[in-house]
């Protein structure tokens, strides 16, 4: 009850501060068009108190069009295509919960010319309308229903398919006892492939019942049901262990003899090594070739 009181309560904010920003673009697009009024009526009183020279009137003022063009052109095409995005396409509202390349960002405020999103962790951000109108794919959250997310889980390539069969069913009753935050059946289970016959990589999908507005709910139900998945893996035994893998040592790799003198030979009888190299440069590569010291070379700096 207190959460529902809670949500209800978060709505209305934001419903207030997106009607507030609504009524502020609007302001500023009454000031914008008083202003373009106001030289149209300047243009038609100069032609009703100059009739007899109309052409003569219009060569300078086509002359003051013409430079306030280059210099307001731009500014007129953002603006109307931030009308645009606003009140014909209207994709959020204040306080909507949007992806924007895959960015999770919250509207905080939207004017006429910009709007400010706020991250998760805080952070603010403010991008052009005109710009988010033309080269960005805007996913409203809050306007989606249901929503699904997947996990992928990797398990032993021996395990049986009725195991796999059980594990679904399990993850179904969870869900029909807590049919409030999860829909029905509220979880598919299904096998994504299988590398070299040493293990099965499979997708668990779930639906949650509303969508993720409330983004800290969506991770919580998620967090829940992650615990209840290894809880299950562990009852019915399913797992996975790395194959083992050959361990195979070259004939070249093992040291020299005098490295390992026998027993009453003596250990002076072996070339002296320099301790940086180890026994590089001592090894015997063929029969012809004797066991001699190496060059000695020390090492200043690189």
């Amino acid at each position: 009850m207190r959460e529902a009181v809670q949500r209800i309560y978060r709505e209305r904010k934001a419903l207030s501060a997106s009607l507030k920003d609504m009524s502020s673009a609007v302001s500023k697009l009454d000031a914008v068009m008083i202003g373009v009024a106001l030289i149209v009526i300047l243009f038609v009183c100069l032609l009703i108190f100059n009739p007899s020279d109309d052409i003569s009137s219009l060569i300078p003022l086509a002359t003051i069009v013409l430079g306030f063009s280059f210099v307001f052109g731009n500014s007129a095409k953002t603006i109307f295509e931030s009308l645009i995005f606003i009140f014909s396409t209207h994709v959020y509202d204040v306080g909507d919960l949007v992806l924007i390349d895959d960015m999770v960002l919250f509207v905080k405020e939207f004017g006429l010319f910009a709007t400010t999103f706020r991250r998760v962790d805080g952070q603010e951000v403010v991008a052009p309308n005109s710009l988010l109108a033309s080269a960005k794919l805007i996913h409203n959250v809050r306007r989606s229903g249901s929503m699904w997310e997947s996990t992928n889980l990797q398990i032993g390539y021996e395990t049986p398919l009725e195991i796999i069969e059980q594990l679904k069913v399990r993850l179904r009753q969870y869900m029909a006892e807590n049919n409030r935050e999860w829909a029905s059946p509220g979880v598919e289970i299904w096998i994504d492939s299988m590398k070299f016959q040493n293990c099965i990589n499979l997708v668990i999908a779930i639906e949650h019942r509303n969508n993720w507005q409330e983004w800290g709910g969506r991770w919580a139900r998620r967090g829940l049901f992650m615990k209840h998945l290894r809880t299950v893996l562990e009852e019915l035994e399913i797992g996975y262990q790395m194959p083992l893998q050959p361990v195979t040592f070259h004939p070249s790799s093992m040291p020299p003899p005098w490295m390992n003198p026998a027993d009453g030979a003596s250990v002076s009888a072996a070339p002296t090594l320099n301790p940086l190299f180890g026994n590089a440069g001592m090894l015997a590569r063929d029969p012809m070739r004797t066991v001699t010291p190496g060059i000695q070379v020390s090492l200043d700096r690189f």
